[in-house]
């Protein structure tokens, strides 16, 4: 199974657009733009606006905005967002999901694992991807 699922790698290229952009950008137009179904980019977009990382705007001209900057978000917001908290595995979620917790050899590694797994998502913002972007396509 995917760490990343397909709605966060949506929700992510929604956002990287959004960063290289001023203002609000409708739903139609940034679903167009990134190559996501609309139906699902919007579904997408209402998490991502509960987790305050967008702010919508109501009317005829409206749409979704960053509500802050590039820079101060990372790629473990978004994750966080859009599927929850990213565990390698049930018992690093939840000790008492096994009774071998505490002298389980595997956990006791997974546990470095997933503490460099969200040290590293957290040290990508969308700042770099949105950069990444721009660099790769030009626009």
């Amino acid at each position: 199974m995917p760490i990343i699922h397909r709605d966060t790698d949506y929700a992510v290229r929604a956002l990287a657009h959004l960063a290289q952009t001023d203002g609000v950008v409708a739903v139609s137009a940034l679903a167009e733009s990134v190559s996501v179904p609309q139906d699902f980019l919007r579904k997408i977009m209402q998490r991502l606006q509960r987790a305050r990382l967008v702010r919508s705007a109501q009317g005829p001209l409206g749409g979704y905005a960053l509500r802050k900057a590039a820079e101060d978000v990372t790629l473990l917001d978004v994750v966080t967002a859009v599927q929850g908290p990213v565990a390698l595995n049930a018992c690093l979620e939840d000790r008492g999901i096994c009774r071998s917790v505490k002298v389980c050899a595997l956990r006791h590694k997974l546990v470095s694992v997933q503490k460099d797994l969200n040290s590293w998502l957290e040290g990508i913002t969308l700042a770099d991807v949105a950069g990444a972007v721009y660099r790769r396509t030009g626009t």
